[in-house]
């Protein structure tokens, strides 16, 4: 006799707050009604325990409302707030004590905006697969705590049963709510990247048929079922990166997006491959998050989660599948929501421009943080580069910016797992100048910290792969015979893979002082473009002089110096000053042939 195995359930008790977060949508137009919309969470990321208090809610200096938190309660809204001017806004929310104040998401205001800009989660796990969490309790995450627009819950085929998937089914169907959030049904075709590698497949209308593995155990063999089975309007298929898809096989109606950032590393290389083969395809994140959390997942293996970002005139089915579809989209990492605006002559994202003309690129950017860089990437290469750090000539208050890096890209053309992380721990010192304060940057891991000692010194641990780790140093002066030095002390790299950096538990304390490597900079030579040291095999220090207080609200126009050819393509990247960056989905020349 067969009997089903139980459900083991988890509680999970949180601890007090010790952050505030502030969601607002991306795009409003002028004296339009919105919310904003409050989660306080422990220092776990987890909902936090809270007594119950009073925020109130501030743009540019006016007050809009206050927003309530009952005792017991981690989230809190405030509706129908206006704002009566076109421009960028950030929304601040404090409590009473001043213990916790929160700065929302940059917002756009505009007045007539066509398209808004809608975030949501196409990769994440629960218990029916190998995961944790109910179905249920994964749609109310996404939607009521990580305040996404849409999302789906993709179980892996190898480990979800038919009972588990019909429990899907009805879930993803309850869950959809037009106008407030838009659920869609999927999964993940789970193959060995041998043989194709991961792959999550969605559609738009519910057809309760999926193509597992065992029956289409290639990435081709894929494709024509789910042809047999349903048309390919209704379809959408989505490789990643870890476990990488083929990029030798694509399907130009279906396969119309790469996964390239997730809670397991940054692979932006990923969707280049693809795009070098000449597939037409969009750029989105994830976070294949197996705890609960999707759209707001904890930095288990490198990096918190991504976030895709659709640009779509309403929030239901039709508008954010045909967003998806059209390759209207853009990735960020971190669970960051940075407002792009993109047009080139006149097109968007996802679609094609005439042949043998010269396009003119006009780019609008609001960073949840200060705007380190823009590039414009042509056929794979940096065509352009805006820099917004540079100190002005002018003077004001500058800093010295130390970051670290790992990459992921393999050697060669042929499919191989993305490289591993690393753990680095190790010294900072400056002589000639004094440490005055320190800013971390793109602290998600739960080892990432940076600690200043003295006016001198700064310990550091963190962990990367593909993205980058830092700190901003802000010195008393900046002499240009001054001198920082990077000692790396532990630098433990992993193999690549799935899951490939690890489970990691730090030691508590500083890190030794006895150095593997070291990279040493001059401030005079930092002064015009960054300082790189190699330290090791697929491992680099960076420095770079850098303005204190950079912009987070710009924009620039390009054309490039002669008419690009049939097929060639273009996408835009936004780096910030911490690292966090955007990838926006590329425009072509010329429709395919």
């Amino acid at each position: 006799m067969l009997i089903p195995a139980g459900l083991v359930g988890i509680r999970i008790f949180s601890d007090a707050a010790v952050r505030a977060n502030a969601v607002v949508p991306s795009i409003a137009a002028v004296n339009e009604p919105f919310s904003v919309r409050l989660r306080l969470e422990d220092q776990y990321g987890n909902p936090a325990q809270f007594n119950g208090g009073e925020f109130t809610v501030t743009a540019a200096g006016r007050t809009l409302g206050k927003i309530m938190v009952r005792p017991g309660a981690s989230t809190g809204r405030l509706d129908g707030v206006r704002i009566a001017a076109a421009g960028g806004y950030r929304i601040e929310a404090r409590d009473a004590t001043g213990l916790l104040d929160a700065v929302s998401n940059p917002m756009l205001v505009e007045t007539n905006p066509v398209q808004r800009i809608y975030w949501g989660e196409l990769h994440g796990h629960s218990a029916l697969d190998e995961g944790t969490g109910s179905a249920p309790r994964y749609y109310e995450f996404a939607r009521d705590v990580a305040f996404l627009d849409f999302g789906s819950l993709t179980g892996h085929d190898l480990f979800m049963s038919r009972m588990g998937w019909d429990i899907v089914r009805a879930e993803t169907e309850k869950a959809n709510r037009p106008g407030e959030f838009v659920a869609y049904m999927g999964y993940e075709w789970t193959q060995r990247f041998a043989f194709g590698g991961h792959h999550n497949v969605f559609f738009k209308t519910d057809k309760g048929r999926y193509v597992t593995r065992w029956e289409a155990p290639r990435p081709d063999q894929l494709y024509a079922r789910l042809r047999e089975s349903d048309n390919t309007g209704n379809i959408l298929i989505i490789p990643h990166a870890h476990e990488p898809g083929d990029w030798n096989f694509n399907d130009p109606k279906m396969k119309r997006l790469i996964e390239i950032y997730s809670m397991h590393g940054s692979f932006e290389y990923f969707g280049q491959r693809y795009l070098r083969r000449g597939h037409r395809v969009g750029l989105i994140a994830a976070s294949d998050d197996h705890t609960g959390h999707p759209g707001y997942s904890p930095a288990i293996i490198a990096t918190r989660n991504g976030l895709a970002a659709v640009y779509s005139p309403r929030l239901d089915r039709d508008g954010i599948w045909n967003g998806l579809k059209e390759r209207a989209t853009y990735a960020t990492s971190n669970a960051q929501r940075p407002v792009v605006r993109l047009t080139v002559s006149g097109k968007t994202p996802g679609q094609p421009l005439t042949a043998g003309t010269t396009p003119a690129f006009d780019a609008r950017v609001l960073g949840t943080a200060p705007i380190d860089h823009i590039d414009v990437i042509h056929n794979g290469s940096v065509a352009y580069r805006r820099d917004y750090l540079t100190p002005s000539a002018s003077g004001g208050k500058t800093a010295v910016q130390v970051m670290l890096h790992t990459g992921t890209e393999t050697k060669g053309d042929d499919v191989a797992s993305p490289l591993g992380g690393a753990g680095w721990g190790g010294w900072i010192e400056v002589e000639g100048a004094r440490i005055t304060s320190i800013a971390p940057l793109s602290v998600d891991h739960v080892t990432d910290e940076f600690h200043q000692v003295d006016p001198r010194r700064v310990w550091f641990t963190c962990r990367t792969r593909g993205d980058f780790d830092g700190v901003l140093l802000h010195l008393d002066s900046v002499p240009g015979d001054a001198r920082v030095r990077v000692i790396v002390s532990d630098l433990t790299g992993s193999a690549g893979g799935t899951g490939a950096s690890g489970y990691i538990v730090r030691p508590p304390g500083p890190p030794v002082r006895d150095a593997l490597h070291e990279a040493s900079f001059l401030l005079r030579d930092i002064a015009a473009k960054p300082g790189e040291s190699k330290v090791r095999d697929n491992a680099w220090v960076y420095a770079r002089h850098v303005r204190a207080e950079g912009e987070w609200n710009v924009g620039f126009q390009y054309r490039p110096a002669q008419a690009p050819k049939q097929d060639d393509y273009f996408y835009l990247r936004v780096v910030q000053v911490d690292g966090e960056a955007a990838w926006v989905s590329p425009v072509w020349i010329g429709e395919k042939q």
